[in-house]
């Protein structure tokens, strides 16, 4: 494909997504331009400085002076122009636009001295982080493996790291991982830390499934459930699968996951995950959740539910919703919360109307009240049987005070140094098994929680919250399952095309004894 048209098809995807024809993400891969990444990156790229770019082109009154250029391919070669490494194409379209170019970089000139000019960026910077799967290595090699490579592990489970963390964590902020670092989280179990430019797309540890990239928000539910070794447990709305892989980690790859999910296409990703992190538990089944039958003999004794459904996403810090401006008025967001809110509900109560279930983690990647604490008690309400349990004791950022339930579920912002994440954690009020906790870094899960769990009532209220029981101390961790290094299982999530049988060179790490 040569320049020209590759910034074409850049151009088009700009001008559907502020057409609202779909997400960044989406409408790059139904691109027909197969520089997938290039396309992505510019397409990022142009929306982050579309404020500065659009700037510019005012200035120099293009819209009226050059009508047959406009759009998102004026948008991306004027980023590559002034942002970029030039534009870089010939024919007709360079002709057309190589005529403009000084008095373009002029105007640039003119908007920076005018503006203060600063590079756009994100308004809140992540750190990268990632999982260790411990389904096919231990904590302890890959921190090794990392070490030698040249980074500085930094364990912030230490009392002095702790206390610190929960110094900056009191502030607002979520710390920062300094270059050439690799934090171990003090909170959730096998997440570390990197600086939030680094890249391990092409690292050994990712493309052999050792390391899953995944924000620590997003591991939180799997943790807060922690579901026994040999249990049966279903992923309500599983694709991708980072939740599912993680859910077999902590299950030691035993038991079996029912990962439900009504897209081919996302259920065919969510395959693929599967067999990279060795998941051999995950049963991957095309169809809407909705749709499943909880008296069935497959599904009648499953006892853990994880349920992340759809949400806004409001949450996200990598979204450009922030570059685009959506024009949605405050009529428009509340019909498109109330329905979310409403399927969500129904996800949490089909949910419940399993017979065997105990445990019931529900999450978004949102933090609007509708989709959180309102989806939480209304579900209360309607089920008399079901209680909260106080999810993740440890996390200093709680729901909504003004709920009777905030108190008892987990609120996530940007400024903790994670994506934005809510989480509760139902359980039967009729069971005697023992409410769920995080687990230790070395991966193994515990079937005790630290806090008893306690009943709200389901309207929001100013009045003081209810009491929650002291917390109780954690069980030993069972041991991680042996490393293998030579020989990865293959994946009943798996489809049996010749392109999932593959084997991927495996990471040279030391060989449990």
């Amino acid at each position: 494909m040569s320049r020209a048209r590759f910034y074409r098809e850049a151009g088009e995807v700009i001008d559907g997504i502020l057409a609202k024809k779909g997400a960044v993400k989406n409408l790059c891969l139904s691109s027909k331009c197969r520089r997938k990444k290039q396309l992505y990156a510019i397409v990022c790229e142009t929306l982050k400085n579309r404020e500065d770019i659009e700037a510019v082109l005012k200035d120099t009154d293009w819209k009226r002076r050059v009508p047959a250029l406009q759009g998102g391919l004026v948008l991306v070669l004027v980023h590559d122009l002034l942002f970029g490494p030039g534009v870089q194409c010939g024919g007709a379209l360079m002709e057309q636009f190589d005529v403009h170019k000084a008095e373009l970089e002029e105007a640039f000139a003119k908007v920076k001295k005018r503006t203060d000019y600063k590079p756009a960026k994100p308004k809140h910077s992540i750190p990268r982080h990632a999982r260790i799967n411990t389904i096919l290595t231990r904590p302890e090699h890959v921190l090794s493996f990392l070490e030698e490579e040249g980074f500085r592990i930094v364990d912030k489970r230490t009392p002095a790291a702790a206390t610190a963390a929960a110094a900056v964590a009191s502030d607002g902020g979520g710390g920062e991982v300094k270059v050439g670092e690799c934090v171990v989280d003090e909170h959730i179990g096998n997440v570390l830390c990197f600086p939030s430019k680094t890249d391990f797309h092409d690292h050994e540890l990712y493309n052999n499934g050792h390391l899953i990239l995944q924000q620590k928000s997003s591991c939180m539910p799997a943790a807060e459930l922690s579901p026994p070794p040999g249990a049966t447990v279903i992923d309500a709305c599983a694709a991708p699968g980072n939740k599912t892989t993680h859910l077999s980690a902590m299950m030691n790859n035993t038991g079996c996951i029912h990962a439900f999910d009504k897209s081919p296409k996302r259920l065919k990703t969510l395959k693929k995950m599967c067999e990279t992190a060795g998941a051999t538990c995950v049963k991957a089944r095309l169809q809407d959740f909705l749709k499943t039958d909880p008296m069935s003999k497959e599904l009648r004794n499953v006892s853990y539910i994880l349920a992340d459904p759809t949400c806004s996403g409001s949450g996200m810090v990598d979204r450009l919703d922030q570059f685009v401006n959506t024009d949605e008025d405050e009529t428009q967001q509340a019909e498109r919360l109330a329905k979310l809110s409403s399927f969500q509900k129904q996800i949490v109560l089909h949910a419940m109307s399993f017979p065997s279930a105990q445990h019931i983690s529900y999450s978004t990647c949102s933090i609007h009240a509708e989709e959180d604490e309102d989806v939480v008690t209304a579900v209360l309400e309607q089920s008399p049987d079901w209680e909260l349990v106080k999810a993740l004791p440890q996390w200093h950022r709680r729901g909504l005070s003004s709920y009777a339930c905030g108190e008892s579920c987990v609120r996530v912002l940007p400024e903790d140094g994670t994506s934005g994440f809510f989480l509760a954690h139902f359980r039967r009020c009729s069971s005697s098994m023992k409410p769920s906790s995080s687990a230790s870094l070395s991966g193994a899960s515990s079937d005790t929680a630290p806090v008893t769990s306690h009943r709200h009532s389901s309207t929001p209220s100013t009045a003081k919250p209810p009491k929650v029981a002291p917390a109780k101390p954690s069980q030993p961790a069972s041991p991680t399952p042996a490393f293998k290094p030579t020989k990865r299982p293959s994946s009943s999530a798996s489809s049996s095309d010749a392109s999932a049988k593959k084997r991927r060179k495996k990471v040279r790490l030391p060989v449990t004894s």
